[in-house]
């Protein structure tokens, strides 16, 4: 569900200020440009590539490129250059954009492959082995299949709203809605001690705005207007 089928679903979250602390969860919570880019750089993702060294799952922030936004013409640069997150300002909101990596084995491979290390185990000690060594053996080959399997690439995107400290999280995909509001608590969030809650329900099937048509609220409004301009990646994979 995205743009180009005419709606988007939007979370609401509203960050909230560590003990003893006044005002706005604000910028100025994270004091500057240079503890923010510091906060995210070891939780960037790795470059995409087909390293046998990474897990089943590998989730981490990506500069959200293909925008067509003024910001976000790089069609010149690799998909994987340097990044900070100056350059991912619209208005006055902060465009994240987390990359989620899977490398999914196929289940009838795995029960194949498992069965058949189980018979030689038979055929060599005379005895298949207990409980625990069957789940540890099935485990091994699911990490040794994962890391020879090629990758699926999923995209989910926030608009964070660092001054008035409001994130607009923009999928229909609970899993993934987690994920990010998980990773952007990790990120940001745990290193100051602030915390974070839920506004309200999705914002699901929001309309385009068209000659004929109302907004339907402020924030519906605000977030089509963002989103036209921006058109996140997420929206359209999601």
């Amino acid at each position: 569900m995205g743009l180009a089928s005419g709606s988007v679903s939007v979370s609401r979250y509203q960050i909230l200020l560590p003990p003893g602390a006044k005002g706005h969860a604000g910028k100025k919570l994270w004091g500057s440009w240079s503890t923010l880019n510091q906060m995210i750089e070891p939780h960037k993702a790795p470059p995409l590539t087909l390293d046998k060294k990474l897990g089943p799952e590998v989730a981490g922030w990506v500069f959200p490129s293909g925008q067509t936004g003024s910001h976000f013409q790089d069609d010149d640069l690799p998909p994987d250059h340097h990044w900070d997150l100056e350059m991912c300002q619209i208005d006055a909101a902060i465009l994240l954009r987390l990359r989620l990596e899977r490398r999914q084995v196929p289940n009838q491979l795995l029960q194949f492959l498992y069965k058949n290390e189980i018979y030689k185990i038979l055929q060599k000690e005379g005895q298949v082995p207990n409980p625990k060594e069957k789940r540890q053996l099935k485990q091994d080959l699911q990490n040794q299949l994962a890391k020879r399997a090629l990758p699926t690439i999923q995209f989910v995107d926030g608009l964070w709203w660092d001054r008035g400290g409001e994130l607009w999280v923009i999928t229909t995909g609970q899993r993934l809605r987690n994920l990010f509001i998980e990773t952007f608590t990790k990120t940001f969030l745990a290193p100051v001690k602030a915390g974070i809650i839920d506004l309200s329900t999705p914002l699901v099937g929001l309309k385009a705005i068209g000659d004929d048509q109302e907004p339907q609220s402020e924030i519906a409004s605000e977030a089509l207007r963002l989103l036209t301009s921006t058109v996140p990646v997420s929206m359209a994979h999601s």
